[in-house]
Formats: structure tokens, sequence, C-alpha cells
């Protein structure tokens, strides 16, 4: 995948993966032209991605980049999500109709936030809290992304 920014676009490489018991496991870069920026590894077996980066101004870069740019991508995995949780009866009708009025308050929340320019990663992850990213907002969207690409290769 190439994302487009004003300055620079971020290219999702050296993606290897393999199915697990229990999803996807996967590696890959989030790369700038030839600089890996940041590059993150997630077992199949539902545990937190690993974002591992070597300078603070590259992961807040793409902690940007997410916000700035990707809000209808996030935004489209929490409704498909909750249709889904309502389709295997999971969920009530009726709870989703509440599940979606949070989303419209957390997507507005997120153009408020994203405004804000963290200088750290630690201000960065309470921002991303916020949101209500449990784990890392890099590393979750690199799932999201790579779960959606893939998953037609494993069902």
């Amino acid at each position: 995948m190439t994302t487009l920014t004003k300055t620079k676009t971020i290219t999702v490489s050296k993606l290897s993966h393999r199915q697990g018991r229990q999803g996807i496991s996967f590696y890959c870069e989030l790369r700038v032209g030839r600089t890996c920026y940041a590059s993150i590894e997630q077992e199949a077996n539902g545990g937190d991605e690993r974002v591992n980066w070597n300078n603070t101004e590259h992961y807040l870069f793409i902690h940007h980049w997410i916000l700035d740019t990707q809000k209808d991508f996030h935004r489209k995995y929490d409704v498909e999500y909750i249709n889904l949780m309502v389709e295997h009866g999971y969920k009530k009708v009726e709870e989703s109709y509440k599940e979606k009025q949070e989303l419209i308050k957390k997507y507005n929340l997120w153009e408020k936030l994203a405004k804000k320019n963290p200088k750290s990663w630690s201000e960065a992850r309470k921002i991303q809290q916020q949101l209500g990213f449990f784990d890392d907002m890099v590393g979750t969207w690199t799932t999201v992304y790579v779960e959606n690409k893939l998953s037609h290769k494993y069902n």
C-alpha cells in the first residue's frame, strides 16, 4: 500500500504473513522512500502488536498521518464490526444504535485531538488512549490494514 501525504509517501512494505491458530501473524515495515519509519510484528494469538521505531520524529509523523488521514478508515472498520456483532447475534440492534452514537462522539473528539501536536511518544499515547486505543494506534492501524488486505487468502 502506498499513501500520499502532503510531503511524504507512506508505504507498507516487506510484508510477510502466515496463518496461525487464532488469526494472521505478520511482520511489515512502514516506510517513507527507503527509510523505515516503524516495523510492526503481530503474532496470531490476539496479543499486542509490537511497534519498533528508531526515531521519535518518525513515530510522531505516522501518528499524525493516521490522525489526519485515516479517520474514515477506522470509522468504517468500527461500524462494520458493530454490524457484524449484530449479524452474528452477539449484540442486539438497540445496543448497536447506542454504540454508533458513541462512535459519533469518538470521531468528533478525533477531529479535536488531531490538532494537538505531541512532542513525545508518551504524549501521543495519551491522545491515542483518549480515542479508545488500548494498544498503540500505529500497531492497531497496521493490523487492521493487513488483516483487511490478507483475510481473503485465509478464508
